[in-house]
């Protein structure tokens, strides 16, 4: 596609009036990041779910009931409560795993659109990162934080990077 010349950022700018950067054109990210947060909500909602119906159903092992009932093949409604919202957890995870790395990349695009010059991590890195064994516990951070660098510039909130981080890393123990 040929270009015009570049936009006041420097980026270049396409016939049709929006500017492309090193890895593409700058997306808005409000509504994937909307979805994300709503998904990120759901998840530990729904986990909770699952631990407070494993204590009814572990508190009910205690009686001789229980525990045959336990044994027989015959399933009650806490079973098949306990089946739908697994079955849940498994589904909103299935999508929020994904739906994550796609809005790390493509904000990381963006903080590459925005300010080439500040950034070292690549938005494909962004995502592999998670995948590179004792990598995986520094280096998303240092992405997350020079994305957050870029997307503000005058007083970046790293604090709530690292309480993120912290976070994600106390529930993977956990």
């Amino acid at each position: 596609m040929p270009s015009e010349p570049p936009s006041d950022s420097g980026a270049p700018v396409v016939p049709d009036g929006s500017a492309m950067g090193p890895y593409g054109f700058f997306r808005d990210n409000r509504p994937l990041g909307t979805t994300l947060s709503v998904l990120l909500v759901a998840l530990p909602v729904t986990d909770l779910a699952i631990g407070i119906l494993s204590g009814i159903d572990l508190r009910r092992l205690s009686t001789p009931e229980g525990v045959a009932h336990f044994l027989s093949p015959n399933l009650d409604a806490l079973d098949v409560i306990m089946m739908v919202v697994g079955l849940g957890y498994l589904i909103v995870a299935s999508i929020t795993i994904p739906l994550f790395f796609v809005w790390k990349n493509r904000s990381c695009k963006n903080a590459w659109f925005l300010a080439p010059h500040r950034m070292s991590i690549t938005p494909p890195w962004t995502v592999i990162w998670y995948f590179v064994p004792f990598a995986q516990l520094v280096k998303p951070l240092d992405a997350m934080k020079e994305m957050i660098e870029v997307s503000i510039p005058d007083d970046p909130p790293m604090k709530l990077a690292d309480l993120w981080w912290t976070l994600l890393i106390s529930a993977l123990v956990i």
